[in-house]
């Protein structure tokens, strides 16, 4: 019972920071007290801090917390460790940017940090960080702390411009890099005779961009007659608006391919646009093939299995 209440109650610590008052100069943040820190970098909210994220985020947090619990009973592996490690939980809102701008201010000291006691913890206190969920994200605040030599685990860090030691020395990885994931979707259109494919790329992922560019160079070179379709930039600021035009492009195509490489990290909008194009015979034909990220969430085709149909 009681470990169940210390769960609650940092559970409901670290939901505060999704509805924390975004008028407010920086993010709130939550301090998991120890003699030295990690700071750990999520994204509690997305669209500018105002919208929480029900997904995944709310379990790292927790799973960080049961991590330090782990380290922090100073057996096994870490029988000699000697210090209390403690964690900052910050919310980038999603943001590469603003997770930038809180990792810069802090170690500028315009951003600052107080434990449960309100003593300061110091730049000299941080131990390393655990990034964002996403490669961009990761890789501006990754730039950042080359700055201050000071490590950075990636758990779900995958692009491929990550295996640059020279740029990124202070980076290490627990997951491989996705370097052979687009020879890997050449190869599974090839296996099905699917000569022409129409590709969307996310317009701020360089996980998209890396993506699709070993896609093409696999899947265009192996053999003659093979061609992507057409290729469609995804404005992921207009996402809902930018949906429709594609899927109104593709079906208004001169081409005969049905084949859709949605490489984006969240599907859904793309079903809801295809909805509103089911009595066009062209549009209930298309396939989206993508990537894992969504392939597993049933979340995303509920409510739009109509349209997800054949994906």
């Amino acid at each position: 019972k009681t470990m169940r209440i210390y769960i609650l109650t940092q559970v409901l610590a670290i939901l505060s920071l999704a509805i924390a008052d975004t008028s407010l100069p920086y993010p709130s943040h939550h301090v998991i007290d120890g003699d030295l820190y990690i700071i750990v970098i999520f994204g509690l909210t997305s669209n500018g801090c105002k919208d929480i994220k029900l997904s995944h985020s709310f379990q790292y947090m927790e799973a960080v917390d049961l991590a330090l619990q782990h380290i922090n009973t100073h057996q096994g592996q870490f029988e000699d460790l000697g210090v209390k490690i403690g964690a900052i939980i910050m919310d980038d809102c999603s943001s590469a940017d603003r997770g930038y701008q809180l990792t810069k201010e802090f170690y500028e000291g315009v951003l600052l940090v107080n434990d449960s006691t309100g003593a300061r913890i110091e730049p000299d206190q941080i131990v390393g960080f655990v990034a964002s969920p996403t490669s961009d994200r990761t890789m501006k605040v990754a730039e950042y702390l080359k700055t201050t030599k000071t490590a950075l685990v990636a758990p779900f860090a995958t692009s491929p411009q990550f295996s640059d030691r020279t740029r990124f020395p202070y980076v290490v990885r627990t997951v491989p890099s996705d370097s052979k994931q687009g020879p890997a979707f050449a190869a599974f259109f090839m296996s099905l005779g699917w000569p022409n494919v129409h590709v969307i790329i996310e317009d701020e992922s360089s996980y998209t961009r890396d993506l699709a560019n070993t896609f093409k160079e696999t899947f265009e070179k192996e053999e003659q007659g093979r061609c992507i379709a057409s290729t469609h930039m995804l404005n992921s600021s207009q996402a809902r608006y930018h949906n429709e035009q594609i899927i109104s492009a593709i079906i208004n195509s001169s081409s005969k391919s049905d084949i859709v490489l949605y490489l984006a990290i969240e599907i859904k909008g793309l079903l809801e646009a295809k909805e509103k194009y089911l009595g066009n015979e062209k549009a209930k034909r298309l396939i989206f093939i993508g990537p894992e990220g969504w392939g597993r969430t049933e979340n995303v085709v509920k409510g739009h299995e109509k349209a997800a149909k054949g994906s």
